[in-house]
């Protein structure tokens, strides 16, 4: 008798362990959760947005993220944005920096897509700095270097509009969700 009461008393201890375990790790996600929902802002840095899929198939072939499959490019950004009444502007170099990489700006009413595109991963590091400077996090959807490209976009109508089709990143990535609708 006195070994079925010590198994009980030992079963029940573990079970109260265990859920004051669960309610402390379920406090924990509610309070992460409740103050990214407070500030609205995430911040990605490396790779994000990416799914990978391995198969141990001797045929199949890894290939590596390549940030030019998500950022659309140059002439397909001009003409998604004059198909969608945008007024765009290209420049050669960066805002009122002396770095000469082609930028393309494009604005309809309160939204905007701005992209450079650099000649390599160093430079758009420098210029996605330039980038954090002239924008404030409440006047973007989306902030991000993605390989040897860096952009800010207002919105994601303006996001999907220039052609890009997902958030798969491999740099820096700030996105403020409160900004998600367009203006």
């Amino acid at each position: 008798m006195n070994k079925r009461i010590y198994s009980l008393v030992i079963t029940a201890v573990m079970l109260i362990t265990l859920l004051f375990g669960v309610m402390g790790c379920t406090m924990r996600i509610v309070d992460a959760s409740s103050e990214s929902a407070k500030s609205g802002i995430e911040r990605n840095y490396g790779l994000a947005y990416q799914s990978v899929m391995v198969n141990l198939d001797e045929n199949d072939s890894i290939d590596a993220f390549d940030a030019a499959d998500v950022v659309p490019a140059e002439d397909t950004v001009r003409a998604n944005m004059e198909g969608k009444d945008y007024e765009i502007e290209q420049t050669e170099t960066v805002f009122e920096s002396d770095i000469e990489a082609m930028t393309i700006v494009a604005r309809k009413d309160n939204s905007f897509c701005i992209i450079t595109y650099c000649l390599d991963q160093a430079e758009a590091e420098k210029v996605f700095e330039i980038y954090e400077k002239k924008f404030s996090e409440d006047e973007f959807y989306i902030m991000a270097q993605n390989g040897a490209f860096v952009y800010c976009v207002s919105d994601d109508r303006s996001f999907r509009d220039a052609g890009f089709s997902e958030l798969a990143n491999s740099g820096i990535q700030i996105i403020y969700h409160d900004n998600f609708e367009a203006r």
